[in-house]
């Protein structure tokens, strides 16, 4: 009975997620079926109807496949090797290859699985994850396909045309004012320009530079340092903890707290939750620069290493195998940071809208404009000054989202400066000039 009621809580789960993604994608569903179509048609090119068949299996694996096996041992049964859904042995032997290439240099565990390959020789495996938390997982999946699949997906739009648009607007917005500013004082004829016509942009700028720096602060100290190096506070402050893991420290209800709070503040960036963002880059430690590295430029090329990956489904799901040691780990209690992971991109609009741009536009209805010297006489900011700071608030956004990237795509390439398999280029300077370790 406990099993029918597992297999159908399960089920149900799956059902309303699913049906909660196609409320969300059916207002896009035109450019969804385009980007889809786009790729598919790039598949077709490369690889012909081989291409095809690989990414048919690769798409139903992901999104039907997987979360059948898990629905069904949730209630306890479906082997692996029964199944006919799972993954038709693909993406098992692909984990089973990296288990192999990652099983002398990863830390050992107190509770480890041994499995035997093809060739009778023992492989070292973390313990798998319970199935209703690789449910969650497969979900979180699921999500990233509806906004990152095919080049013209919802980030490649944003982190382009989106962005080049807002660039637009402010760019409008600014000079309108500036024109407007110059006609009420009347100083057009001495023929330069006043101090207080720059003022308005002085202002735009302020926003954008402010804005760009805080969603840069929780890349680098959320994302980056806290989940991806400290295992989500799991290792002490400070200490950069890469595929060699010593044993997590003890987790107290203030710690718990702290990691739930930078859980729920990294998802303002955009970029997926902390688990997908740590699994990346976790990748890309321990096969830098090589051939399973995420991001590389010396394996995808300059534009495949800044914003060609996001799109390639090989990363769109968060490797727990990564995790397992501190973030996934049982004793750690991991069911808050799935639960963000699976709201992430409700998380980054939520706060956007009500957090972000509430408080910008908050400042800016109270913030008097004779303090400026902004339109004399004028007692609020003037409507077009107020829409191109509210612009440069979302310009900051994906300035940091290139501002990142080009550490994966210019600082590893050689003509940046970087090493093979150290980076570590003239794109640094953007990352020590915040001094984002002092922030902390």
């Amino acid at each position: 009975m406990k099993s029918v009621l597992r297999r159908a809580a399960a089920s149900t789960f799956v059902l309303l997620w699913y049906l909660h993604l196609w409320e969300r994608i059916r207002p896009l569903l035109r450019d969804i079926l385009l980007s889809a179509a786009l790729e598919w048609l790039r598949r077709f090119w490369c690889c012909g109807v081989e291409g095809w068949r690989h990414e048919a299996r690769r798409v139903w694996d992901d999104l039907v496949g997987e979360p059948i096996r898990l629905v069904l041992q949730c209630s306890g049964g479906g082997d692996d090797d029964k199944l006919l859904w799972h993954h038709s042995g693909r993406q098992r032997q692909e984990r089973k290859t990296e288990e192999m290439t990652r099983s002398e240099g990863s830390s050992s565990s107190s509770d480890i699985t041994t499995t035997t390959n093809t060739n009778n020789t023992n492989i070292i495996l973390p313990p798998p994850l319970p199935p209703a938390q690789g449910l969650v997982l497969a979900m979180c999946r699921a999500t990233v396909y509806t906004v990152s699949y095919g080049p013209w997906s919802s980030t490649v739009k944003m982190a382009t045309v989106k962005m080049a648009s807002t660039l637009g607007y402010v760019i409008s917005d600014l000079g309108t004012e500036m024109r407007m500013q110059a006609e009420a004082v009347g100083d057009g004829a001495n023929g330069g320009l006043p101090f207080h016509l720059l003022l308005p942009l002085v202002l735009v700028v302020a926003f954008w530079l402010v804005s760009h720096t805080l969603y840069m602060w929780l890349i680098l100290g959320g994302m980056h340092n806290f989940f991806s190096h400290e295992g989500g506070g799991a290792y002490k402050r400070g200490q950069r903890v890469h595929h060699e893991r010593p044993p997590p420290i003890k987790l107290t209800p203030l710690r718990r707290l702290r990691r739930l709070l930078w859980a729920v503040a990294s998802c303002l960036v955009g970029q997926m939750g902390p688990l997908w963002w740590a699994s990346i880059h976790r990748r890309h430690h321990r096969y830098c620069d090589g051939p399973q590295d995420p991001h590389s430029p010396l394996q995808r090329g300059f534009l495949g290493a800044h914003l060609g990956w996001i799109v390639d489904p090989a990363n769109f799901a968060v490797r727990d195998e990564e995790l397992r040691d501190d973030l996934l780990a049982q004793d750690r209690h991991p069911w808050d940071l799935l639960i963000v992971e699976l709201f992430c991109l409700h998380l980054d609009q939520w706060l956007t809208e009500r957090v972000v741009n509430t408080a910008s536009f908050q400042l800016l209805r109270i913030l008097p404009a004779s303090v400026l010297l902004i339109r004399v006489g004028s007692r609020r900011l003037p409507l077009q000054l107020r829409l191109a700071a509210l612009g440069a608030v979302s310009l900051g956004k994906f300035t940091a989202w290139h501002s990142v990237w080009l550490v994966n795509s210019w600082n590893h390439h050689p003509k940046g400066g970087g090493k093979v398999g150290m980076g570590g280029g003239t794109a640094a300077w953007h990352v020590t000039c915040l001094g984002w370790r002092g922030l902390l």
